[in-house]
């Protein structure tokens, strides 16, 4: 099925959204993180707030916009999470969701932060952190989204023990169709 992957990334997302969310579309359509945003609230019954070009370049008017309209949750990119976290810890989101590159520690805020890590071909997502800023000084990319893998493998493919570095390999509903036993697809991406 084609949906098949963007389906098993809506299950999992919709629980962190949660039901009527109101979001606020940050990146881009042509971006891939844009999924994060525009499908699980309206699949949860939701709203999706598409912000003007001029509006994802100024902070405080993303702020003020944010108060405004009700949004309570968006994905940003890490550097602008970041920033924004740490000019307007206050404000009145449930969650934000980062990710694009490692996250660091952000002033203390109430907005439940999600380190979200993964390649376009696993469907945005493959694995999140739920950040704890009492204790991450090093936030991780954290663990497998639900009903998929994250595997350390060797050179030749093989699964490597705990704590061995190797090559992430990724496995689960969420991978893009033409990968399974294709190694040479794999091997490109």
């Amino acid at each position: 099925q084609p949906h098949s992957s963007l389906k098993a990334m809506l299950a999992w997302l919709i629980n962190i959204v949660g039901e009527n969310a109101v979001d606020a579309l940050h990146p881009s359509f042509s971006f891939d993180a844009s999924v994060n945003d525009l499908f699980p609230p309206l699949a949860a019954g939701g709203q999706v707030h598409i912000l003007a070009d001029e509006l994802r370049k100024d902070p405080a008017a993303m702020d003020r916009y944010i108060r405004e309209h009700g949004i309570t949750g968006m994905t940003v990119s890490t550097q602008v999470g970041m920033a924004l976290i740490n000019q307007f810890p206050d404000m009145p989101i449930r969650f934000m969701m980062m990710g694009g590159e490692k996250m660091l520690p952000c002033e203390k805020t109430d907005i439940q932060l999600i380190n979200g890590y993964g390649p376009t071909e696993f469907t945005v997502c493959s694995s999140y952190h739920t950040v704890n800023q009492e204790k991450d000084l090093n936030i991780p990319i954290g663990r497998p989204v639900p009903n998929t893998w994250s595997l350390i493998c060797d050179d030749c493919g093989r699964l490597l023990p705990r704590g061995m570095a190797g090559e992430l390999c990724l496995a689960g509903p969420q991978i893009a169709e033409g990968y399974w036993k294709r190694p040479d697809l794999t091997a490109k991406a």
